[in-house]
């Protein structure tokens, strides 16, 4: 959590006119910090993207948005398929809910404190694509086992 900024005395302050330009100076190097980590994302986005096997994933993490740490709300990260690319999207959860709907948005599009809280989560993400690629193996696996199963029952057709 921040730490609290408590008003000065009047005799501790500094000028506007010298913040604003300090502001001003640091404005070009945000917005420089924040292109490289956008394009990062995309790069980490672009690598899962091409992992062979790679299948829908998703976890849950802080947002940004829960100062108190009353995990009020969650950032909810996925990996999916959107059209014929594997994006990662994001979205805000209010965890008061028992059940929620809600509209994910692709995290390079995020505001920069969810990016910031994104990464912290994308080794969660990763492990959710290993343990979702066994979990499908072992689907595909029991479904097959049960349509061999059936096809046992079948009557067997003359000429076959």
């Amino acid at each position: 959590m921040e730490r609290r900024q408590y008003s000065k005395k009047p005799a501790e302050r500094r000028e506007p006119a010298k913040i604003l330009e300090v502001i001003k100076e640091g404005a070009v190097e945000v917005k420089d910090a924040a292109a490289e980590l956008t394009a990062t994302i995309q790069h980490y986005e672009n690598y899962l993207a091409h992992i062979p096997g790679r299948v829908y994933a998703a976890c849950f993490g802080k947002h940004p948005d829960d100062l108190d740490a009353d995990n009020k709300c969650s950032l909810f990260l996925q990996f999916c398929k959107q059209g014929s690319e594997w994006k990662i999207m994001w979205s805000k959860v209010i965890d008061v809910l028992d059940d929620f709907e809600t509209t994910m948005k692709p995290l390079v599009d995020a505001p920069l404190t969810v990016k910031i809280a994104a990464v912290d989560m994308f080794p969660d993400l990763i492990e959710s694509i290993e343990n979702n690629q066994r979990e499908l193996i072992n689907q595909v696996k029991e479904a097959n086992a049960r349509l061999e199963k059936y096809i046992k029952t079948l009557p067997v057709k003359e000429g076959n």
